[in-house]
């Protein structure tokens, strides 16, 4: 033993050290399957398509399966939804053109109407009949057989109708198929080649003031009825006519039940003819299908899906986000997610805790009188604050059956954004080593405080911008090691900021006094006598240095030494050449000083000095749905990134995890097979680890330097060659405590 610690002490002065790679594992979808914009119901089963995914239902278990694009699907935004009891198969469309397909636990993807090029990809229905789909869309129909998964037709245009006419309700009948188009309704014998525009009959409003774009169509027994805008129609075997009108509201739908006729409205379900409400719910709807063994009806409402009973309303909720809107993520101590829906689709908060989501808004809690929260923090005993949109700042304190607290311009120093009012807009909240409660008050115009700060006495303190009480366009802060705030100017809207009145970076140094002015240290920096490389501030984050760096929209700085503002001077601004000309969101610092950088073009891993950039994450090669991230969130314990769109909440896992005080090492698998595992993970690490991977005989194989609490080994020597079967040694030593620790694994190459 005592000769390999010898040729490991010799080596630490003599190996290259390798700096830790960016791992990225373990995607997770936290998409909102509440807007459901289509649903079919066959036995038990309810199968929902959903703006976040599809879920299926199982009305007997309560059971409730979903799937995402991290899960199966090909996408997330799902248009419509069948399922074909003969193949049990499910067949899900889309916006772009593409289709998936449900088959004994694996969906499979097809292109094929993507890939034709048409102008209009989008899918409005599919109706499977036998071994072949008919889909309908923007594109005219396409004819696909499931069973071989191949596109048999493709039918551009019908008879006389131009090319381009979009279709949308397929109906078959009498050996006929019958579609509802933007230029009336078409139909043709399925006998014959339907790619052939002469077999392809029209049937138009009798009276051309009618309006010829059908919405759907729908057979009661012989009788044909479409419905455009607030009409119904019924063909008398030549022409379409008007039979029903709505002048106050449109309808969306048809659908029948035992030989008679149904419509919805916005919000209600009525019959024809005689326009007796069957139904009302509170969201807009969707979609209708009647249950063929009761009296039930199913809805897929905007709000989720409803069961329609003789004498009540039961709602199928999944355990999902209410929203897809994510403008802000906030991690707590406990590990919880609070999420606010900012302007996106105005939900209020959303917390996700032990695996289940929560929510706080207008619905669930009548104080909330603003449901807009762009802003959510944690206070050090837990308590949750929402910063609003207009509705001033609530409190939710920790607990189950809570009170919440509002503070406004009505029962604080608080100032509406025009310099009075009741519009209150709070940017970033935090407490400070005294239990002060800082509130940064956003706001265009008109006098106002920079910040409200509550003692833990309940009392205020007003601290003004020194530049001038109307610059006070601020929203997020960040605290450096000198106790000084800095905020951000935020533009015109705090959600989306824009650049109208964005005037520059402030800060702020009570000098640990908020009741003395005097000796207060405050200014503000704009592109006129600085370096910034904007007004318009999006996102502040100090880094392990205590470097401070700023995302703006167009690139980011970092501030090299703050400090400097103590003297009255002017800090060093460095113009971050990797990050050039990017519209950066929000900034987040990992446990190994890495920056991760939100854009409205991708999400962007830089070194700690970014110089370099050691990931892009886009839609190309991550499940991410769009590039246009909002908000950031890291989970220094677990090392999950979590990432906030305007389309859903995604999370990754990354191997920049806290390290632990003292070596606690585990490696696995053990034994390490090179045929079958491709990285051994080394886990428990101290901060500052320097890492030896040596034989038996004490012959340095790998070197590594880790700074998180997790990294792997690829199983490569210092040259690059596939280590050898045997029994190994791994040494680990921290630079920071000088701890040390020996685990033993072994290779296999089976």
């Amino acid at each position: 033993m005592f000769r390999i610690l010898t040729l490991l002490m010799v080596s630490l002065c003599t190996i290259n050290l390798f700096s830790q790679e960016i791992q990225l594992t373990n995607w997770e979808a936290y998409t909102s399957m509440y807007n459901v914009n289509s649903l079919h119901q066959d036995d038990n089963r309810i199968y929902a398509a959903t703006s976040g995914g599809v879920y299926f239902a199982d009305l007997n278990t309560d059971e409730i399966v979903q799937f995402t694009n991290v899960t199966g699907l090909s996408r997330i935004d799902a248009k419509y939804i069948v399922h074909q009891k003969e193949s049990d198969k499910v067949f899900v469309g889309y916006n772009d053109g593409v289709f998936d397909i449900y088959e004994n636990g694996d969906w499979t993807a097809i292109y094929d109407i993507q890939n034709a090029g048409f102008v209009k990809a989008n899918i409005n229905s599919i109706l499977p009949y036998e071994d072949k789909l008919y889909i309908a869309g923007g594109f005219g129909l396409v004819v696909f057989n499931h069973k071989e998964n191949v596109t048999i037709e493709d039918v551009k245009r019908f008879g006389d109708l131009n090319v381009g006419t979009e279709a949308r309700t397929i109906k078959i009948h009498d050996n006929k198929i019958w579609l509802a188009t933007s230029a009336g309704v078409v139909y043709a014998d399925l006998d014959n080649s339907l790619a052939n525009r002469d077999d392809w009959k029209s049937i138009t409003p009798s009276e051309s003031f009618y309006d010829e774009d059908i919405l759907d169509i729908e057979w009661v027994n012989d009788s044909l009825y479409a419905t455009s805008g607030d009409r119904i129609y019924s063909w008398d075997g030549e022409n379409l006519q008007s039979v029903f009108e709505y002048s106050t509201k449109d309808i969306f739908g048809l659908d029948s039940k035992n030989g008679k006729l149904y419509f919805f409205r916005e919000r209600d379900i009525r019959d024809y003819p005689s326009d007796i409400r069957l139904t009302e719910v509170d969201d807009p709807i969707n979609d209708i299908q009647f249950s063929e063994n009761s009296e039930d009806v199913y809805l897929a409402t905007k709000s989720g899906l409803i069961i329609a009973k003789q004498d009540t309303n039961l709602s199928i909720v999944p355990n999902s986000p209410l929203s897809n809107g994510i403008a802000h993520i906030h991690i707590s101590k406990d590990g919880s997610l609070w999420i606010g829906t900012g302007n996106f689709t105005g939900n209020g908060v959303m917390s996700f805790r032990n695996g289940v989501w929560d929510y706080y808004n207008r619905s669930t809690n009548p104080e909330f009188e603003a449901n807009s929260v762009v802003n959510v923090n944690e206070l050090k005993d837990g308590t949750i604050t929402a910063s609003t949109y207009g509705g001033g700042l609530y409190l939710i304190p920790p607990g189950g059956d809570v009170t919440i607290e509002n503070i406004s311009a009505s029962n604080s120093p608080l100032v509406g954004t025009g310099g009075s009012g009741n519009f209150v807009i709070p940017g970033d909240v935090f407490e400070d080593d005294f239990g002060n409660m800082w509130i940064v008050n956003w706001g265009n115009d008109g006098s106002g405080p920079l910040f409200v700060v509550r003692t833990p006495t309940g009392n205020y303190e007003t601290l003004y911008n020194c530049a001038g009480s109307t610059r006070r366009v601020m929203y997020k802060s960040a605290v450096d090691f000198n106790g000084t705030k800095w905020v951000a100017s935020a533009g015109t809207d705090v959600t989306f900021s824009g650049t109208e009145v964005a005037v520059g970076l402030a800060y702020y140094n009570e000098m640990r006094t908020l009741s003395d002015k005097s000796d207060d240290v405050c200014g503000l920096f704009t592109v006129n006598n600085s370096g910034i490389i904007s007004n318009n501030q999006q996102a502040l984050a100090f880094d392990k240095e205590g470097t401070l760096w700023i995302g703006t929209i167009g690139g980011v700085n970092r501030i090299i030494n703050p400090s400097a503002v103590m003297n009255n001077s002017t800090p060093i601004f460095v113009n971050i050449r990797s990050l050039a000309n990017l519209n950066v969101r929000e900034i987040v610092v990992d446990a190994l000083d890495n920056k991760w950088i939100a854009t409205a073009s991708g999400l962007i891993v830089v070194d700690p000095d970014g110089e370099n950039v050691l990931q892009t994450i886009t839609t190309d090669n991550s499940p991410l749905p769009t590039n246009n991230l909002f908000a950031l969130a890291y989970d220094e314990n677990s090392g999950k990134m979590y990432v906030g769109t305007d389309k859903g909440l995604y999370s990754v896992q990354t191997n920049a995890v806290k390290p632990i005080a003292e070596y606690d090492m585990k490696v696995y698998p053990q034994p390490f097979d090179t045929k079958k595992n491709k990285l051994l993970t080394i886990d428990g690490l101290a901060e500052n680890s320097d890492l030896r991977i040596v034989t038996i005989n004490g012959e340095l194989v790998r070197s590594l330097n880790v700074n998180s609490r997790k990294t792997t080994w690829d199983g490569k020597n210092e040259h690059g060659e596939d280590a050898s079967p045997g029994v190994y040694l791994l040494y680990a030593v921290s630079s920071t405590n000088e701890s040390t620790q020996v685990v033993k694994f072994a290779i296999v190459n089976k």
